[in-house]
C-alpha cells in the first residue's frame, strides 16, 4: 500500500473529521487561501536572522547557527565549480522523512518547509516556527507541526536525488510569535511599526513522540474509514454545506 503523506504546516488545522477525510482523499479543499501578508511577513523575518547567530534571536537559546536554503543561482555555481550542492549549514527547499509506521504499523512519510532549523555547538539541533499573532503562547497549538519537522530530521528519507539531512537528537522545538505593536513613525508613503517578539519553548520528551504517533495513527484512521465521517455540527463549514444542500434540493 501506498504510504499516507502529511505536511507538517497543515496538522495545525485539522478540526472537523469530515473535512479532513474529504480533503486528504478527495482533495476537497474549504479553507480559504492563506493571505499572502503573512508568507511575506514570515519571508522578511527568516532574511532578518537566517545569517546570525541563535543568540540573536534569543539570548535563552544555546549558542548556535540557521540552516540556509541556497538558491537556484548558488546551486548552479557550485555545480559548476565541482563542489557539493549542498554545504555543512545548508537544507534542501523541502524536506521528508524516510517511510514511518503509525500505532497499526501502517505506512507514512512528512514533507515540508521548516521555517528556521538551528544547529547548536553542543551538537544538538532545533526547529523554530514564525507566527505573526497574538501574545498569548500558541506551542500548544502547533505541537504537531513542530515535532513533525523534529520527526523527519531524525528519521530522513529523500525527495528525488536529494537526500534530506539526519540531524539528531532534535532538543529544542520553539515558536517565535511576532504581536504587531504601536506606529512609531509614518509620512504618506510609508510608515514603521514596533512588534512585540514573543518566545516559546515546547517541551519534546518521550510522551511527546508518543503523543504525536497516536495522533498520526488517528488521522490515518479516519482516512482509511470506509465511508464519509457524519456531518460535525461543531463545524461551520459541515452546517454551511448542509444549508446550502436544503436550499438546493440537494
Amino acid at each position: 500500500m501506498t504510504p499516507h503523506q502529511f505536511a507538517p504546516n497543515n496538522l495545525n488545522y485539522i478540526s472537523c473529521d469530515r473535512c479532513f477525510y474529504l480533503s486528504h482523499k478527495y482533495k476537497i479543499q474549504y479553507q480559504s487561501g492563506f493571505p499572502t501578508v503573512f508568507s511575506t511577513l514570515d519571508k522578511y523575518q527568516k532574511e532578518r536572522y537566517v545569517n546570525l547567530t541563535t543568540r540573536d534571536l534569543s539570548s535563552k537559546l544555546e549558542e548556535g547557527s540557521f540552516y540556509q536554503v541556497p538558491s537556484a543561482v548558488e546551486k548552479k555555481k557550485r555545480k559548476k565549480e565541482n563542489k557539493p550542492q549542498y554545504g555543512e549549514l545548508d537544507l534542501p527547499g523541502k524536506v521528508r522523512s524516510t517511510t514511518l509506521y503509525d500505532n497499526k504499523n501502517r505506512s507514512y512519510f512528512l514533507e515540508g518547509k521548516p521555517d528556521l532549523v538551528l544547529k547548536f555547538k553542543n551538537q544538538t539541533y532545533g526547529v523554530i516556527d514564525f507566527k505573526t499573532t497574538s501574545e498569548a503562547d500558541k506551542t500548544s497549538y502547533y505541537k504537531n507541526q513542530l515535532e513533525a519537522y523534529a520527526q523527519i530530521f531524525e528519521n530522513p528519507g529523500e525527495m528525488k536525488t536529494v537526500k534530506s539531512p539526519l540531524l539528531t537528537p532534535v532538543t529544542y522545538l520553539g515558536l517565535v510569535q511576532f504581536t504587531p505593536n504601536e506606529i512609531t513613525h509614518h509620512d504618506e508613503n510609508k510608515y514603521q511599526q514596533n512588534f512585540i517578539i514573543n518566545h516559546y519553548q515546547l517541551e519534546r520528551n518521550e510522551k511527546t513522540t508518543l503523543d504525536f504517533k497516536h495522533y498520526i495513527t488517528k488521522l490515518i484512521d479516519i482516512i482509511e474509514l470506509p465511508k464519509q465521517p457524519e456531518f460535525n455540527e461543531d463545524c461551520t463549514i459541515c452546517k454551511d454545506y448542509k444549508k446550502t444542500c436544503l436550499v438546493s434540493g440537494g
